[in-house]
Formats: C-alpha cells, structure tokens, sequence
C-alpha cells in the first residue's frame, strides 16, 4: 500500500510539473494564457541589476500595464534616477580674480581659520587649493565661487593688517623711505557730505567702529603713506590708498541683528590739483540706512 501511495504522489507532481511547464510555454506565445505572476514574469527582466520593463516581450509588457500591473518596475530605483552630488571647486581661475592684496587676504583668512598653513604670498598652490575647497565645503557655497568665498572670509576675519610689502631688492639705499618732514606733509579734509554725517546718527555703530570712521575726516598725506590718526596705509599695486574699517554696533536680543565685525573699505585716489576723490564701501550685507556706496571728496592743503 506505501508503495502505490508514493507512486500515485511522484505522478502528481510530475503531472504537475508539466502542465506548468506547458502554461508557461503558452503564456510565452498567447499573453490570453498568462496567470498575472506568469504575466510579469514575461513582462520584466534584470538588467544592470535592477528591474526593468523587458521590451522584448511587448505584448506582455503592454497587457501588463492594461491591467494596472507595475510588476514591481516602478519600485525600482534605476542608476540614472540616482542623485548626482555635483562638487563645487575652487579653481586658480577663481583665484587669479582677484588682485594681489586680495590673493593675500584670502590666504591669511584661511590660515587664521586653521584651513592654511603655508606662507601668505598670493601665489596659487596646492596647500591653497587645499584650504579653500575644505572652506567651500564646510560653509557650503556652491554658486557664485569666487565672491562668495572672499565676502564669508572677509566677515569671519579682519584682513586689515595684510598688506604688500614694497620691493626692496631694486630700490636704492638713498632713497630708502623714511618719514619726511612734517612742512612736506598735506592734510586733506573731507568736504561737508550730509550722507557721511548722518550716518552716524542713523546707524549704531560701536564706539571703536565710529572712531575709525571718524578718521577718515582728515588725512595726514606723506610721500608714501597716508595716515588716518595712527593708521597707516600705503598704496596697492594699482597705486590705490584703501583703508579696512571694522564695522560693529551693539549687541541687541532680538533674535536677529545686523551686528557683527564686517569690513568696511575707503578707496583713495590720487590728488589733483589739491583735490581728492574717494568712495566708501560699506558690508553688503549691513542692510541699515546708509548706503552701500558713498562719494567722498577731499580738499588738500599744507598745515
């Protein structure tokens, strides 16, 4: 009797076997005779390790999406509909900008912020590719590369003390700059500007941040250097007087204020028949009531 069970129950599953074997076989041929999970099976395919539609089988494939059937394609994610995370460089392009000084300052930020250690030359190097791609990536700037990274550098250190040493190989022992004479020297003085003057009484600037603009009110002009109280500056490479002004104001508890230490630049030309011009360019992103850009006008005159 275990004998005839266990041959009735081999023939089941061999006759089994074979009418799935020939379902499948005419599912291939008539898509009438497909069970959904045959159906699929004919529809789909593995390809690049994922998922897709198998368009070598289109009848099955269309009747699949008739009925409303995914098959599970849609669920998967093809390498083509993965994100791409687009890395933003810094190159030397970017760096070669921005003038000499400025070179300077970029790489002095960055090595007060620990980002740089090499020497502050303005020259474009591996240790400065370095340091500002990890800085573009730690602050996470991705458009406009250049000017964004000099203004967060410029408003996370106060680059006022870089300056360009002058030559000193070609220039001759005799006319070695030493101070001159004080009958040698001009003062210029900024004419009446109601801009200028309101400013003060408008903005809430720290008493240290008034004092240094205040010193651009008159101007000590020697031969080298113009000196704004005890701050001296000599010219940049383009021949341009430019003073750095820290620019603050109070504390406040808000939740939101302009405060905080920005530069302020003074650009000054040259003097014309006792004339001078200069421009005051105020942080971009100081929204008070002064204007970004102010005219200055001086007149010059001996003491």
């Amino acid at each position: 009797m275990l004998f005839i069970i266990k041959r009735n129950f081999v023939l089941v599953c061999a006759l089994t076997c074979w009418s799935s074997g020939v379902a499948a076989a005419e599912c291939e041929t008539d898509v009438s005779a497909c069970s959904i999970e045959e159906l699929c099976n004919a529809a789909t395919t593995i390809k690049r390790g994922h998922l897709e539609w198998n368009f070598d089988s289109l009848d099955h494939v269309v009747s699949a999406k008739s009925y409303g059937l995914n098959c599970g394609v849609d669920n998967s994610v093809k390498p083509s509909e993965n994100p791409v995370d687009v890395q933003v460089k810094f190159t030397k392009n970017d760096f070669i900008v921005f003038n000499q000084l400025e070179r300077r300052q970029i790489q002095y930020a960055l090595k007060r912020l620990g980002y740089y250690s090499s020497s502050v030359d303005g020259l474009w190097g591996k240790g400065t590719e370095r340091a500002v791609n990890r800085f573009v990536q730690d602050e996470d700037i991705k458009t406009n590369l250049a000017t964004n990274v000099y203004k967060s550098l410029m408003m996370a250190v106060d680059v006022s003390s870089v300056i360009l040493q002058p030559a000193t190989k070609s220039t001759p022992k005799t006319v070695k700059s030493s101070t001159p004479k004080s009958n040698d020297n001009k003062f210029c003085r900024l004419n009446n500007n109601t801009q200028f003057n309101r400013m003060f009484s408008v903005e809430d600037y720290i008493r240290t941040t008034a004092k240094e603009f205040n010193s651009l009110r008159e101007i000590e002009v020697t031969s080298d250097s113009f000196l704004f109280g005890s701050k001296k500056v000599k010219p940049n490479e383009s021949g341009l007087y430019v003073r750095f002004i820290n620019v603050s104001c109070k504390d406040n508890i808000n939740g939101w204020s302009r405060c905080g230490t920005f530069l302020a630049r003074a650009i000054f030309g040259e003097i014309n028949n006792n004339q001078m011009k200069a421009k005051l360019l105020l942080p971009w992103d100081w929204a008070g009531a002064t204007p970004s850009q102010m005219k200055l006008e001086y007149t010059c005159s001996k003491k």
